[in-house]
């Protein structure tokens, strides 16, 4: 699992023109079993402004999860990808370890390191729920330029002439 990450973030950097590292982003492998625990551990150790779980239904449609370190209101540099080891087969490791990237890359760069936009509140639901729309296309969209070939659920649908 190491090498293939290693091997993913070298192929983001590439594309990107970012200088990652493994000590920048950590390699968080869980499962269903032990998501919570370590999901929780890693918010914590990042002061990150996820909420922690209690739950490990959270886990059962997730194959990775970016977390975000934060310093007080603005992001730290620090991050950790959470990655679903008990699910081989559903969907390329690779296609959602540059998915995962993608959001810490995004993520880090919006806002002028904040969290929000000026003048949205946590508890903003219209506001979120659309940011929360932009993060996952933003990140389909980046990994999907990261990847060569793009998989197939990741390839933009060509544009015809009329």
């Amino acid at each position: 699992m190491t090498e293939l990450f290693e091997q993913a973030l070298g192929e983001f950097n590439a594309h990107m023109g970012t200088a990652y590292t493994s000590e920048d982003i950590e390699l968080v492998p869980i499962t269903r079993r032990n998501g919570v625990r370590k999901k929780n551990a890693v918010i914590e150790r990042l002061q990150a402004r996820n909420k922690p779980v209690s739950s490990s239904s959270a886990f059962s449609y997730m194959f990775g999860e970016a977390i975000i370190g934060m310093d007080g209101d603005r992001v730290s540099g620090k991050a950790a990808i959470l990655f679903r080891t008990d699910l081989q087969g559903w969907a390329s490791e690779e296609s959602i370890l540059m998915h995962e990237l993608s959001h810490v890359f995004a993520i880090t760069r919006e806002y002028g390191g904040r969290w929000f936009p000026d003048g949205v509140e946590e508890d903003d639901f219209a506001a979120l729920s659309g940011y929360g729309i932009w993060k996952e296309f933003i990140a389909n969209y980046i990994a999907s330029q990261c990847a060569d070939p793009p998989p197939v659920h990741l390839n933009p649908l060509p544009v015809r002439e009329k």
